[in-house]
């Protein structure tokens, strides 16, 4: 069920991805084109991978569903932060733009799983 949900997500974040891409130039679709967009959405694995695996042992009671919705956004923050200053600081960016592009993106991203967490 993990690798399925992991599956799922990053070949729906590649093909949506392609999608557009394809929609606004009005190209037909060619494997090498696939495959860049597969290649660029492999960062969304590991944040599927994530809430998958920290919801699959609150399921088999492993841990608590708030210990692992808890366990599963800070690690997202983590990641996030991570991949936005890493990006800042492979275009060139020094570490001071690198660590707040990082910070806004996590503090984005935290915003989201808490109204998440309201709503459901």
């Amino acid at each position: 069920m993990v690798w399925i949900a992991v599956a799922g997500v990053a070949l729906s974040e590649a093909w949506s991805e392609f999608v557009v891409k394809k929609a606004q130039l009005g190209n037909k679709a060619h494997w090498p084109e696939i495959e860049v967009a597969i290649r660029h959405s492999l960062w969304v694995l590991p944040a599927a991978l994530i809430p998958t695996v920290t919801f699959l042992m609150s399921a088999t009671r492993r841990l608590g569903v708030a210990r692992a919705y808890e366990l599963a956004t800070v690690a997202l923050v983590a990641f996030m932060f991570a991949s936005a200053a890493r990006s800042q600081w492979f275009a060139g960016a020094g570490a001071l733009r690198s660590a707040a592009t990082g910070l806004i993106a996590s503090a984005i991203g935290f915003g989201i799983a808490q109204l998440r967490a309201l709503v459901h």
